[in-house]
């Protein structure tokens, strides 16, 4: 299911940093962090051009051929002027702070630093912390100050603040001797793909990143692999520092590792040719927002999956609008990017079983303007029929996540649609793919020291399906247009919604459930957006609407 935050990060600047001051429940105390430990560091850039990238990125959904731009090109016309990017760099270096990744879109640098130059220049002191379950953690005695001649080129500082900040609750059912499951071949039929796997279509060429806050153990994936006859590459793990805990660390989480299994595994049923790359970090406030980076600027991906989630109302207005330039630029670079709705119906500050928290919010990254939101929807399949419900848990709040965002300003292609609902803001979700842990694809996951098979579930699941969906939706119309309008998914599956000749065919409308504040209604709801995928037809319609762009 989708990572959670389940508590606010208090006391923090918003905008100077992420991180907080509050102790978390139940831990203790050991004393202030020891000088020589080293802190990795990831600092937000300013973005001068901010508004000139979103007029770019607007304008460009208006041409006929796409004109997306380099990260350096980004960097260059959006970014820091480069001279001020190299004396940041400097002045960090003076501090003691060395940095180990500059991004060519100008948008964060990573760095590391001893703790007592750390805490010197950024005012704090790094103070060390128990977790009952024996973990440790850093946490800054008071929020970050950013010093005055580096407040006009940093907006913030994440990483002074190890705690996890996103939890992952993946609603996972494990399977036994009566429970049924889809494996990877049924899944697309299911879902009306017949026809592009009979043409040959599997995801061959397209590459899909997986954002990943842990590491998973490996067995899961050979057991999995062997038991449907799915090859495993190509795949690749890139890690970004700080790296994540490895099955050979104190502090690794087979729970945890449990979110990485379904990701890889539902992008892999999908799409079983296509290149997988599992982008890893540590999990802390910034983290994401690293991952995300470093897809921008590597420039091998143009499809990713986010299962992670942090309340927009914990988050704030301040740190979003920071977090915003980091998908912003990874939209004017071309990349489509589908990210987890939530698991907590309109709670998206609750987590599912584990506290009790109903104030109405959205997920973000999934409320972001640059990126597809994926709700979830309960799959019901009788043979070849298909029949789906919205995604609620008839015993508890977990449930399609979705919404109005408290901050984010609606995108042009949401407000220019079939969606007339009042106000201004960014309404959540888009799309929706199977979520309910009932009957689901079966992962493989690494549990009490061996692989077990589990029925994947929550919007955890959804997202990585539909980034396999659209791997084979983009191989398709490459091959018969040559071309395909990267970064503009979104707005394509708006307008495909509005139209009442292609909405229909590409498109399975779910009109059924609700939760707490919502129904699933005709057309465009807050649970399941414009729907679940039918592959075949929807491959079809982003054909037509290509070719009759560029005709």
């Amino acid at each position: 299911g989708l990572a959670a935050v389940s508590a606010a990060v208090a006391g923090a600047a918003p905008s100077l940093g992420h991180a907080g001051t509050a102790q978390a429940e139940g831990s203790s105390l050991l004393g202030p962090a020891r000088p020589e430990a080293t802190v990795s560091l990831t600092l937000v850039l300013r973005l001068p051009g901010r508004a000139a990238l979103a007029a770019y990125i607007a304008e460009q959904r208006q041409r006929v051929v796409l004109t997306w731009l380099t990260p350096a090109q980004i960097g260059e016309r959006f970014g820091l002027p480069s001279a001020r990017v190299g004396a940041v760099i400097a002045r960090l270096r003076a501090a003691g702070i060395r940095v180990t990744e500059r991004y060519d879109q100008r948008t964060a640098l990573l760095a590391e630093g001893s703790v007592h130059d750390v805490d010197r220049l950024f005012h704090v002191r790094l103070d060390e912390y128990q977790a009952r379950d024996g973990s440790r953690y850093r946490i800054p005695s008071r929020p970050p100050r950013v010093p005055a001649d580096l407040a006009d080129a940093v907006s913030a500082v994440d990483g002074l603040d190890t705690r996890p900040v996103f939890h992952p609750t993946s609603v996972l059912t494990q399977t036994g001797s009566n429970t049924t499951y889809v494996t990877p071949q049924q899944l697309a039929h299911i879902y009306g793909g017949d026809g592009l796997a009979q043409a040959g279509i599997d995801g061959s060429g397209e590459t899909i990143a997986i954002a990943s806050l842990a590491t998973a153990h490996g067995d899961e994936f050979a057991q999995w692999a062997k038991r449907f006859k799915v090859s495993l590459q190509p795949s690749q793990t890139l890690s970004v520092a700080p790296a994540p805990p490895t099955p050979r660390d104190h502090g690794w989480s087979a729970n945890e590792s449990d979110e990485v299994a379904l990701d890889l595994e539902m992008a892999r049923a999908l799409a079983p040719k296509a290149t997988l790359l599992d982008y890893t970090t540590a999990n802390d406030g910034g983290g994401i927002e690293r991952v995300i980076n470093q897809i921008t600027q590597d420039r091998r991906a143009t499809i990713v999956s986010i299962s992670y989630g942090i309340c927009e109302v914990n988050r704030g207005g301040a740190a979003l609008a920071s977090d915003e330039s980091t998908f912003m630029t990874a939209q004017a670079a071309g990349i489509d990017i589908f990210a987890a709705s939530g698991d907590s119906g309109p709670y998206g500050c609750n987590e599912p079983n584990r506290s009790n928290d109903v104030r109405e919010s959205v997920s973000y990254p999934a409320s972001s303007a640059y990126v597809t939101a994926v709700g979830g929807t309960t799959l019901l399949a009788r043979g070849n029929s298909l029949h789906e419900v919205a995604w609620q848990e008839p015993a508890s709040l977990a449930g399609s996540g979705g919404g109005r965002s408290a901050f984010i300003p609606r995108p042009p292609w949401q407000s220019a649609s079939v969606v007339h609902e009042p106000g201004g803001t960014r309404l959540v979700p888009d799309v929706a793919g199977p979520a309910s842990p009932d009957f689901n694809l079966a992962i493989a996951a690494f549990q009490s020291g061996h692989v077990v098979f589990e029925i994947g579930g929550g919007t955890s699941a959804a997202a990585p399906f539909w980034a396999g969906v659209v791997a084979l939706v983009k191989q398709s119309v490459r091959g018969r247009e040559h071309a395909f309008p990267d970064g503009n998914v979104n707005a394509m599956l708006y307008q495909i919604g509005s139209a009442p000749a292609l909405y229909p065919s590409a498109f399975n409308d779910i009109t059924t459930g609700s939760n707490q504040v919502f129904t699933a209604s005709t057309g465009w709801d807050f649970m399941t957006g414009l729907g679940s995928p039918n592959i075949d037809g929807l491959t079809s319609a982003i054909d037509t609407f290509t070719h009759s762009r560029r005709s």
